[in-house]
Formats: C-alpha cells, structure tokens, sequence
C-alpha cells in the first residue's frame, strides 16, 4: 500500500525531471523563426474596409453623449463591453474598452496613477466637449514587464454616458471624409 505510493511517487518525480532536462536540451535559440499553421485574427482588432473605394464593409453606429448627442466613438472601435469603471469613489459600472474615440470630440484630463486588475497604469479622466465626464483613458503602462502595453492610448467609455446612434452610416467614412467642398467664392461671376 503505503510503499507502492512512495514507488509511484518517485516514478513521477523522475518523469517530471527528464521532461525538464529534455525542454531544456531542447530549447530553441532566440529569434527562432516557427511557420504557423493556422492565423486567427480578432475582427474586433481590425477595420474592415473595401479594396477599392476603402469605405467601411460594415455600417457603422455611432456613440454618442447622453448629454449632447455628440458622436464620441462608433461601434466599430468597440473592442471589449465587459469592463467597469467608477467615477472618483463612486461604484463600479458597466464600461466598454474601445480603441479610439472620436478625434477634437473629448478631452482627457488630469494623468493620475491607479493600480487596476492587470496592473499598474498611469490614466486620465475623459470628458465629451459638453463637460461630461464619460469614461477614461489609459495612458501609461507602468507595470516592469510592459504587460499592458496594447492598452496605452485606448479608452473606457462608461456606459451609463453614453448611447448607441439611432442611425447608422453605411456609406461613408467618418475617419476619412472627403475634402471640403470649394467655396462659391472660388468660382469669380463671369468665369467660363
């Protein structure tokens, strides 16, 4: 009994040894180069556009303030809706990591240090045009092994700030628009 368990104890043990000293006869050099077999890319990591007029393939809806209705982000750059956040000492709530917001549409303020989940970060309290508080930014990665750095320069919009459009933009590119139109100015009464 007793000493058939101290048998296969010690059979276990001396397999977990050779596995280790093998891995470690066996360990590639750095920089080594692997085919891969298989790629899987995250969609909602990419902006799929058209090849030839580089619109969007997918409409877009856009997020908008509570307050005022101002386009802050578009569902396109929603990356994950499963994170919280609370504002100063208030409780946590519902909010979505996105990767951009809406450029000249919110403002981020005062850079504070704050120890999240996933560790230490430098970020910023964002505030829509209008005044409202609406989520946050991340700033900086601060933890040693740079563990977050995918996260710097994305935001948190809470949700309780902010609505998905009513409408969506199915032929246009909101992150590329046209060229303004020339002003009637620019074509002198009389010309041919």
């Amino acid at each position: 009994g007793a000493s058939a368990a101290a048998a296969a104890e010690q059979t276990a043990a001396a397999a977990r040894e050779a596995a280790r000293a093998h891995s470690q006869q066996h360990a590639p050099e750095p920089g080594t180069k692997y085919g891969v077999g298989q790629l899987f890319l995250g969609i909602r990591y990419l902006r799929l556009v058209d090849a030839r007029s580089m619109r969007p393939v997918l409409p877009l809806v856009p997020l908008l303030c509570r307050a005022c209705d101002r386009t802050l982000s578009y569902t396109d750059q929603l990356l994950c809706t499963k994170r919280r956040w609370g504002f100063g000492a208030g409780p946590p709530e519902n909010a979505c990591f996105t990767n951009s917001l809406v450029r000249n549409q919110f403002e981020a303020r005062g850079e504070y240090e704050e120890h999240l989940a996933q560790g230490l970060m430098d970020m910023a309290d964002v505030y829509c045009k209008c005044g409202k508080q609406v989520g946050y930014k991340f700033c900086r990665d601060k933890t040693p092994n740079g563990r977050n750095l995918n996260q710097v320069g994305r935001f948190g919009l809470v949700t309780s700030c902010v609505r998905r459009g009513s409408y969506q933009l199915a032929h246009v590119d909101p992150y590329n628009p046209p060229p303004p139109a020339p002003s009637p100015a620019a074509y002198p009464v009389g010309a041919a």
